[in-house]
């Protein structure tokens, strides 16, 4: 009885939650289950408004851990303003608030109190928990701030602790204005972007009641700064935050911008609202209640990466901070995101249901571009020396492609061939480059890792600038990058069907397994590189002796024991420990290189094995996380592994970013409509569709027969209908004609 009364009382102090609508579907814990050894998302809640500067959550793990938030953690240590990608990137730019009552403990340990689940409620736009301080603590947030309302029990002492999370933070309290300014220039020791020495969050807090006393204190080399409160006429204390990158003075013009003269069930309501807003454009009809949650958490999820780290300032202009040289720069600017992972379905994602974020992104690379040098590849922000491959052109000639041209195209076409013909800070340009202009591939012998890996994308890469090329004009520069789009084939070793690391000499490396991870492969082994020639499936079939050795090949992946060869890590890692656990032999969905790999079974004639696998990943994989906090099976990484879930939920996925077709799979509900920006609406009906009725029988689109196993983005975004008949028999002549499969850089015929 005392739990049901918390949540309740969760739900009644706060105006926003008087409905169920869709942002009341999304589970914000979904897939906090998670530590270093296992990933079950390794995401936290993020409290935010879409793609918003800032996100908040609540902290049960020391800052720098990584691991925010994990379900099973039972302490809360603070409310926390982040910008973390993945614990893998760590946070910068951060700083957390923690109510206290009774004795004032400012160390993050310290001033921990337990909390339950039955007493948390998390909500896109809403978080509330009750403590065991008797402290009811909830937030909600705005772009670029946040506010924060702390209930105290009556007649006891009241603080908050602000920490600052570093020794050069600083904070000044203004008891007669119930003011607060300071500042944090917090960056993860592991994050090895490099950001000027004025780096820092700026924050200006108000308080709704007075302040008695204040001070500062270094706990374990943290600046701390705690407050006493007045609560004798007042216990129910709100806290509004707004900061910036930009100085204390745009601080408080966001302050003034979003969050001036409004209280918390105001600022609540906006947020409420807005997440609505994004997330009906796509609604969905018929599934089970689980997998509509599962659902509208994984659109969620892409919605919130990269940040928007623009400001507006007192004349409207659009300014951001210089994350490379310091200073305040006009236009747009955004951060917090991993190509090598988003390039394949966040973006188009974007490209269709989002195009003017498409068109945002373009513009923040082009400043990223005259600012930095270099065309990011990681940037948190900053460039990040992580992953491979050189996919910012893989996002941006995406977008290109499919009509978002707002933004300097010749200066991104610059910076895609210095980019492909240098190497540059960090992750950005291409490691081996040389060696891959002169042989057509990255030999694993002359002092570069991952060659395999690279060889494959820098191809898909060349193919990408081939056609942004083409596009321009530029048709010498266009065919030289075809050409170069086929050195995938220098590293497939036609003996036994898998891509394998080959010397500076070009011999095929001896003592080698294609279960074996890492040293040419990133983060898995030849079982799951050997399907990313993105661009030409179609070459890859030739290379593997025709169709039937192709599926032979594609159905062994399931089929096959998940053995792995561990010795460059020495150990399993993580990634390892997730592909045995998904029992589906070598195939690893917790990690991106495999997971358009389903989808290449259209180009084989054979959609129906396409259709049944794309279900049992659905179902089997992806969960709400409601009772245990799950729910991915590896890394969500910056709304990849939700994309991929939100696509084939629909029915298509973009298996080659650049090409403008998506890949028909097996639609999860009865009806999906998508509501686009152009004011034009798409729809795609499953008509008899059950669980057991994942195969396609028949289609039409706009009432005209069609056979094709892929769509364009054009009929997509020309609105229209799509019916598909549904089946519990595979359909064994839809889809196959080669008219009716999709296109890639060799003649599927």
């Amino acid at each position: 009885m005392r739990k049901l009364f918390l949540i309740l009382l969760l739900v009644s102090v706060c105006a926003c939650n008087h409905q169920t609508d869709l942002a009341d579907l999304v589970n914000p814990l979904q897939g906090t289950m998670s530590k270093f050894e296992f990933s079950t998302g390794n995401t936290y809640p993020a409290i935010a408004l879409p793609w918003g500067m800032n996100l908040w959550t609540p902290q049960t793990r020391v800052n720098g851990n990584g691991w925010q938030y994990v379900y099973s953690d039972t302490l809360i240590q603070g409310f926390k303003q982040t910008h973390q990608p993945s614990p893998w990137i760590n946070d910068y730019g951060c700083f957390s608030v923690m109510p206290l009552t009774g004795q004032l403990y400012c160390g993050q340990k310290e001033r921990a109190a337990s909390f339950t689940h039955e007493a948390e409620i998390a909500r896109p736009y809403y978080y509330g928990v009750q403590l065991s301080s008797g402290i009811k603590a909830e937030l909600t947030p705005t772009e670029r701030g946040s506010v924060m309302r702390f209930t105290y029990p009556p007649s006891q002492t009241a603080y908050l602790v602000i920490d600052c999370f570093n020794m050069e933070g600083n904070v000044a309290v203004s008891p007669a204005e119930k003011k607060i300014v300071g500042s944090s220039n917090f960056y993860a020791p592991n994050n090895s972007a490099k950001l000027p020495e004025n780096f820092a969050t700026h924050f200006v807090m108000h308080l709704n009641v007075p302040v008695e006393d204040w001070g500062t204190v270094t706990v374990n080399g943290m600046l701390c700064a705690w407050l006493k409160l007045d609560i004798q006429n007042n216990s129910v204390v709100e806290l509004k935050t707004a900061s910036s990158f930009i100085g204390k003075e745009q601080a408080e013009i966001n302050y003034s911008s979003e969050l001036n003269n409004k209280n918390f069930d105001e600022v609540c309501e906006v947020a409420r609202k807005i997440w609505n807003e994004q997330l009906s454009k796509v609604t969905v009809a018929g599934g089970t209640e689980e997998q509509q949650r599962i659902f509208y958490s994984a659109l969620y999820r892409t919605m919130l990466f990269p940040h928007k780290l623009y400001e507006i300032d007192t004349t409207g202009r659009t300014i951001h901070y210089d994350f490379f040289n310091g200073g305040v720069k006009e236009g747009v600017m955004v951060g917090g995101n991993g190509f090598w992972d988003t390039f394949r379905s966040v973006h188009p994602l974007f490209t269709i249901m989002h195009p003017s974020k498409s068109s945002e992104v373009m513009n923040a690379l082009c400043n990223i571009y005259k600012e930095g040098g270099w065309l990011p590849e990681w940037f948190a922000p900053g460039y990040k020396d992580c992953m491979i491959g050189q996919h910012s052109v893989a996002v941006v000639t995406d977008a290109m492609v499919k009509g978002i041209q707002d933004y300097d195209t010749d200066l991104m076409y610059e910076a895609f061939i210095k980019g492909a013909n240098n190497e540059g800070p960090k992750a950005t340009g291409r490691k081996g480059y040389e060696d891959y202009n002169r042989l057509g591939y990255v030999p694993y012998d002359n002092g570069v890792k991952e060659s395999v890996s690279r060889t494959l994308e820098y191809a898909y890469n060349d193919y990408c600038i081939s056609l942004y090329a083409e596009k321009l004009g530029h048709s010498a520069e266009a065919e030289l990058y075809r050409k170069r789009a086929y050195n995938y084939r220098n590293i497939f070793d036609q003996n036994i069907n898998f891509v394998r690391p080959k010397s500076l000499a070009g011999k095929w490396q001896r003592e080698w397994t294609p279960d074996t991870w890492g040293g040419s492969f990133t983060e898995g082994s030849s079982w799951h590189w050997t399907w990313c020639v993105y661009h030409d499936p179609y070459g890859l079939i030739e290379l593997m002796g025709g169709e039937k050795a192709f599926i032979s090949k594609m159905d062994s992946v399931f089929t096959v024991p998940p053995t792995v060869e561990d010795s460059y890590y020495g150990k399993p890692i993580h990634e390892m420990t997730e592909m045995i656990a998904g029992d589906r032999g070598q195939y690893a969905h917790g990690n991106q290189p495999i997971q358009h790999m389903i989808y290449l079974y259209n180009y084989a004639g054979v959609p129906y094995k396409a259709q049944w696998h794309v279900r049992d990943i659905m179902n089997h994989f992806y969960s709400s996380g409601i009772i245990d906090g799950r729910g991915y099976c590896g890394d969500e990484d910056n709304g990849q592994t939700s994309a991929w879930y939100v696509f084939s939920a629909i029915g298509f996925y973009p298996v080659c970013p650049g090409n403008a077709e998506y890949i028909i799979g097996s639609p999860l509900f009865d009806e999906v409509k998508l509501k686009l920006e152009n004011g034009k609406k798409f729809t795609v009906k499953a008509v008899n569709n059950t669980s057991e009725n994942v195969y396609i029988q028949s289609a039409t689109l706009n009432g005209q027969s069609f056979d094709n196993c892929f769509i364009t983005h054009e009929q997509i975004m020309s609105g229209g209908t799509l019916v598909l008949n549904m089946g519990n028999i595979p359909n064994l002549e839809w889809g196959t004609a080669y008219t009716s499969r999709p296109h890639s850089l060799s003649d599927k015929n």
